[in-house]
């Protein structure tokens, strides 16, 4: 229950400070790493070729550490592939899927690769129930920082 209720303070508190940073400051532009965006549209395109179906794209700057939270509906029995792309100047990462009750269904973070190159997360799950689910990303970096994140499913 603590476990619970802490993931979901995080996830408020997160929203909130991103939420604030985005009023405080002007709105961030839509990212302009080609890198980022062609290494994201390459990858979504082998998963595509495989017949998945992509259901979010979003290639943007994201302040760092704000935890950047949405919503999808899944159906029971259906595979997920999310893919991640962490530009050049960011330290760390956070990947994060949790189910209607909370559960965490995917939770991947990490340092990145450093020297000044992209880091690529795939992850994998198939839904355990129908419903909706939340995928929660973030990163930690020093300087504006673009990245990709895509959900495909099959």
């Amino acid at each position: 229950m603590q476990k619970i209720l802490s993931l979901l303070m995080m996830i408020c508190f997160g929203t909130v400070a991103a939420v604030a940073q985005q009023s405080a400051a002007p709105k961030q532009p839509a990212c302009s790493d080609a890198k980022v965006h062609g290494k994201l549209v390459s990858i979504d395109k082998e998963w595509e070729s495989k017949q998945y179906k992509l259901v979010y794209f979003s290639s943007e700057n994201v302040p760092s550490k704000a935890m950047v939270p949405f919503k999808f509906e899944v159906k029971q029995g259906e595979t997920y592939q999310i893919n991640y792309v962490v530009g050049a100047h960011a330290s760390k990462y956070q990947v994060t899927v949790v189910d209607e009750q909370i559960k965490e269904v995917v939770k991947e973070k990490g340092k990145t690769t450093g020297n000044d190159q992209m880091t690529v997360v795939s992850k994998q799950f198939t839904a355990h129930s129908n419903g909706v689910y939340m995928l929660v990303f973030s990163q930690q970096t020093k300087s504006g920082n673009c990245v990709g994140i895509s959900l495909l499913k099959k």
